[in-house]
């Protein structure tokens, strides 16, 4: 009797395993970002990291590696992105996390202070805005839309700055946007009439512009 031949079978299909389907998923998250909102998230998140950084840190770890370190997480599919959230909060916690142990290996504390900077590494919150409800959600699209429905691209723009920044001096925007000063200010007294307007045209609907426009940037 002959016996049965076995048929070695080589290079079988690989089940993905969990992390790397987080991985692929944050992929298509962060490749239907728009380039403004990537590249706007990537400097808040150094700007951040050097905020607790500062100059003191000497342990091999820059504020961009910290930064570098937390997208290649997401890629990697070691740290889970959701659309649910704005990208530049997830990126800004993860190197908050990042820091904070970091800090903690080398120096055995659990707070770091970079200058100037008073807040804690492991404070929750980046935001006070809570960007993870609906409503916010859809107060930001609503404002874009009626933005850019007026017609001022410059407007727009600004107003994408002042949601993932904050308050930006007159100077960062013409040297962001490649635009003399003239120019933006014209565009900020344009854009503070646009968001009034949008006010009245709520008919007295919640709408808070400080969970909008981040630190009062827009002097209403």
């Amino acid at each position: 009797m002959q016996p049965a031949k076995v048929t070695m079978i080589k290079n079988l299909p690989k089940t993905p395993t969990s992390r790397e389907k987080r991985g692929e998923i944050n992929r298509d998250i962060i490749s239907n970002l728009g380039e403004f909102e990537i590249s706007s998230a990537l400097n808040y998140a150094v700007n951040y990291a050097r905020k607790k950084v500062g100059s003191r840190f000497d342990h091999g770890m820059s504020a961009e590696d910290f930064v570098n370190d937390a997208m290649q997480r997401f890629l990697e599919g070691q740290r889970t992105l959701t659309t649910e959230k704005h990208f530049v909060h997830q990126l800004t916690s993860t190197v908050q996390s990042l820091i904070y142990h970091h800090h903690k290996k080398f120096h055995g504390r659990d707070i770091i202070q970079g200058d100037g900077d008073s807040d804690s590494v492991s404070d929750p919150d980046i935001y006070s805005a809570p960007e993870s409800s609906l409503e916010y959600k859809e107060q930001i699209e609503s404002l874009l839309n009626f933005v850019s429905n007026s017609g001022n691209e410059l407007d727009t723009l600004i107003l994408k700055i002042y949601m993932v920044r904050g308050k930006v001096s007159n100077s960062e925007l013409c040297k962001e946007l490649n635009k003399p000063m003239s120019e933006i200010l014209n565009a900020k007294k344009s854009l503070k009439r646009t968001v009034l307007n949008y006010k009245k045209d709520r008919d007295n609907k919640p709408f808070n512009i400080n969970y909008i426009i981040r630190r009062k940037a827009i002097d209403i």
